[in-house]
This record gives C-alpha cells, structure tokens and sequence, in this order.
C-alpha cells in the first residue's frame, strides 16, 4: 500500500506540474497576443500621424511657395519704382 501512495504522488505531481506548464504557456500567449496588439495599435497611430505630418509639409511647402512668388514680385516692383526715379 505504501509503494501505491508513493506511486500516486508521484503521478499527482507530473500531472500538477503538467497543468501548470500548461497555464504558464496560455498567460505566455495571452501576453504576447496583448503586446501584439498593442504594437498592432501603435503602429497605425504612427501611420496616421505620419500620413498628418506629410499634409503639413506639403501646405507648408505650398505656403514657401507662395510667399517666395510674392518677394520675388515685391522686388520686381521695387527695382521697378527704382528704374522710375
């Protein structure tokens, strides 16, 4: 009788640590499935950000454009009120 309990509590404990193996690799999986989408979440607000700082660049570069035309002008008006005097 005494070698069944010892056999049986050796059995009880491979199971025991089976089961908790078992439960380690699931809250594992679980936290790498989190981490994922998280990054998952990060990563397309970084697009989006990406994709609002290239608008702003190009209105900004629209905007040099336009205020270079319009210095380009104003020294032409004023080479051309010198040319008047």
């Amino acid at each position: 009788f005494f070698i069944y309990q010892v056999y049986h509590l050796i059995v009880v404990s491979a199971r025991l640590k089976k089961a908790v193996a078992a439960e380690s690799a699931v809250e594992a999986s679980e936290t790498v499935n989190a981490a994922a989408a998280e990054a998952e979440s990060k990563a397309k607000d970084a697009e989006a950000k990406a994709k609002e700082a290239e608008e702003k660049l190009a209105e900004l570069e629209r905007l040099k454009a336009e205020y270079e035309a319009k210095i380009a002008e104003a020294e032409k008006l004023k080479e051309q009120t010198k040319d008047n005097e």
